[in-house]
């Protein structure tokens, strides 16, 4: 292996040529940033990042990709569309994103993000790819690149680890014997995520690429950017900021994000030609890749100091992501680890998750730096087929939407735990008053979930609507018959309410949080005001003699 997956191959064009190459990245002086994946396309568009400076020492672009650029062809007339909607956004199918580092690889890269989104168009939930996978059969075992993934396709990233921290330099070359390698289950897993061809090079002109992004889903493109070579995926267009879209190789911290522009005016300056890929179907339904899940981790600092499993209580967990590339090349700078991955292969068995199927992921922060980190997501998914045969996922999460990691400690979130326990106080201040004097009626909204290993956590529920009622038979806080409404009011983001109220005699009151539809989801227990008339304060005495100073 000459440079760790330093293969950079055109998808026709050298479809026939296998074995190492070289790599190409560069400055990208010709693209602007773009938005999160998450967010609206149109975002303003301002001075692009730099490379980082790992990247920019990667092996120029060989003459032999630079001498391809003469196959491409303008796009069949016939394919050219007439008209457009403003905007084409594919990023939302993509999960994973990569960081090649200085060792390359930018082409493979491109590849599988392409695989990944038209993957997960066919099937949501369907598990990120394993570049080392399709590097080692590229790189390593020799197969020309179309080959790899027409005829081997790749299997899940978090079933062959692309970690490279066992990597070994010998002389002029690294030596990844040590790395991980490619099982039969991995090959068998393989078969499932595979195209079935790759078009000839296409000539990029703006209406040239809007057609085939909206006909063909996302494109791997190649060309000349900031002087030198360099892979990407397209993955849309806009028209509000009159350039496409892309998902570069360079980790999410490049343009914070990990995607960027091209302006339609630097289309042909920027890229040299674009291919398209014909997905092939994947059945995952009744497979063991039929049930997946869906992890998102946001972290201080970078997600190669997270380690973080998928299993059942009681059985042995698997092992999704194990603090890969911390030492390099290539490191992994990304911060956010966004990954869907396959559950472990008794997930038939005990399915759907319950009490009885108590189903986890745990997350572990593996560097206490003061750096934590935050779980935005688990999803559990089962693909199955309706009774007429159409394609059906059927979603499990948490009752909680977020969950912290502690620094340097680890946490599980279940899913199939008991619900939540809703929880809502009713205190007066003061408690005593006399009739017609202002009280203050506050309390908390909270839940307390049973999601994760820790004691169970009290969350505040902000932006709920409370109402506050005054008993009129204070031995039946049950029938809501007997309420009175008084006043309502909405917690803020700590839970926290308040109403004021002036009984003219000793009242109980009850705060309840319901539903739209009046049911009551939480009700606190009966506070009791008592108003008492206060003593007449007596009289002055008139007749006390008062002496005066002579």
């Amino acid at each position: 292996m000459k440079r760790l997956a330093g293969s950079v191959c055109l998808p026709v064009a050298l479809a026939l040529i296998s074995g190492a190459s070289a790599c190409f990245a560069a400055a990208t002086s010709a693209v602007t940033p773009a938005r999160t994946p998450q967010r609206p396309i149109a975002a303003a568009v301002h001075a692009n990042a730099p490379p980082p400076a790992s990247v920019a020492k990667c092996p120029p672009l060989p003459q032999w990709v630079l001498d391809a650029r003469s196959l491409a062809k303008p796009l069949e007339q016939k394919m050219l569309r007439s008209s457009f909607p403003p905007s084409v956004d594919y990023s939302k199918y993509l999960t994973l994103t990569r960081c090649q580092d200085g060792s390359g690889g930018c082409f493979l890269y491109a590849a599988l993000a392409v695989i990944d989104i038209l993957k997960e168009r066919e099937h949501p939930y369907t598990p990120d790819l394993s570049y080392r996978y399709a590097q080692y059969y590229y790189d390593d075992a020799r197969v020309a690149q179309k080959k790899v993934h027409t005829d081997y396709g790749s299997c899940a990233e978090a079933c062959l680890h692309s970690d490279y921290d066992a990597l070994v330099w010998v002389q002029d070359h690294f030596d990844d014997s040590k790395c991980p390698a490619p099982t039969a289950q991995n090959d068998a897993q393989a078969k499932r995520y595979r195209i079935s061809d790759t078009s000839d090079p296409v000539t990029p002109t703006v209406s040239a690429l809007k057609s085939l992004l909206l006909s063909k889903g996302p494109l791997w493109a190649c060309g000349t950017i900031g002087g030198t070579g360099h892979c990407i995926a397209l993955v849309g267009y806009d028209d509000s900021q009159n350039a496409f879209r892309f998902i570069n190789s360079w980790g999410d911290r490049w343009n914070g994000d990990g995607y960027g522009l091209i302006p339609y005016s630097q289309v042909q300056q920027t890229l040299s030609y674009v291919t398209y890929f014909t997905n092939r179907p994947s059945e995952r339904a009744g497979t063991p890749d039929a049930y997946t899940a869906r992890i998102r981790v946001r972290h201080q600092h970078l997600r190669n100091e997270l380690t973080v499993a998928v299993g059942l209580e009681g059985e042995p967990p698997m092992i999704v992501w194990d603090r890969p590339n911390e030492t390099g090349p290539p490191e992994d700078y990304n911060k956010d680890l966004d990954i869907d991955v396959p559950l472990p292969e008794y997930a038939a068995s005990h399915w759907p998750p319950s009490s009885g199927n108590l189903w986890y992921v745990k997350v572990a922060d593996g560097d206490p730096n003061g750096k934590a980190a935050t779980v935005e997501e688990v999803t559990l998914a089962r693909l199955t087929k309706s009774g007429s045969g159409k394609d059906m996922t059927e979603l499990r999460r948490p009752h909680m939407k977020t969950f912290s990691i502690p620094d340097g400690g680890s946490r599980k979130i279940y899913v199939g735990a008991k619900a939540p326990a809703t929880s809502l106080t009713l205190t007066p201040s003061p408690a005593t008053v006399s009739p017609g004097e202002r009280v203050v009626l506050s309390g908390v909204l909270s839940v307390q979930s049973f999601d994760t290993d820790g004691p169970p956590a009290a969350m505040p529920l902000g932006g709920k609507q409370i109402q506050i009622s005054a008993i009129v038979s204070p031995a039946d806080t049950v029938e809501q018959s007997q309420w009175r409404k008084v006043g309502a009011a909405v917690t803020d983001a700590a839970g926290k309410f308040s109403i004021s109220v002036s009984p003219a005699q000793t009242t109980a009151y009850i705060a309840a949080y319901t539903k739209p539809d009046g049911q009551i989801i939480a009700r606190s227990a009966q506070c009791q005001v008592t108003a008492v008339a206060r003593k007449a304060a007596p009289p002055h005495r008139l007749d006390v003699p008062i002496k005066l100073p002579r």
